[in-house]
């Protein structure tokens, strides 16, 4: 397992299943990930809506979070890769207030050039992720609808993303094959 020991729920296990119950079924019967707002790192509001049409990944983070890190050093791949070509990497910490003065230092010392956004209230990650475990992601299609979810992160885990974007889009450039070349992996099958 990929996660942080900081982010190991702290509650009994059956009460995290009903806690997370709902929202897995909403992620399984949704034909589209929910809208939100919120105020990236210069204080601009930032909607989902805003990037309607274009796939986008939303991937929420802290900066206590190692694993969330690595995950966050792969997106930059992927940006880097496909952002050009429309892909949307929306990195949104959920740092308090106490440790939010740690995100702009932290993006800007690895290099990460996606757009971050700000929920220090956690209200955003509790509507995709109720029980906050990070890392986290959500993949979400041209035409809203979420693609693979996931909460823990392995190398080569973009790989999987950019075949995913793929069937959902169409051909990208640089080649999926490409750019899991980069990683030693092959193209992984997607089921339609």
């Amino acid at each position: 397992d990929h996660r942080d020991l900081h982010s190991f729920p702290t509650r009994r296990s059956s009460d995290l299943k009903a806690q997370m119950l709902p929202t897995l079924l909403s992620l399984l019967l949704a034909t589209s990930a929910p809208d939100f707002q919120l105020r990236d790192m210069q204080g601009k509001r930032v909607s989902l809506q805003d990037y309607q049409g274009k796939p986008v990944l939303l991937t929420f983070w802290a900066t206590w979070c190692s694993a969330c890190r690595t995950e966050l050093s792969e997106m930059q791949q992927l940006h880097s890769a496909y952002g050009d070509d429309g892909l949307v990497v929306l990195a949104i910490s959920i740092d308090n207030p106490k440790t939010q003065s740690k995100v702009k230092p932290t993006v800007r010392s690895q290099g990460w050039t996606f757009p971050v956004l700000l929920d220090p209230q956690t209200r955003v990650v509790t509507q995709f992720q109720p029980s906050k475990a990070l890392p986290y992601f959500t993949l979400i299609s041209e035409e809203g609808e979420t693609l693979w979810v996931g909460t823990s992160f392995a190398k080569g885990d973009s790989c999987q993303m950019a075949a995913r974007i793929q069937a959902s889009s169409g051909p990208m450039e640089p080649s999926v094959e490409a750019y899991c070349a980069g990683f030693g992996l092959p193209v992984p099958t997607i089921e339609p």
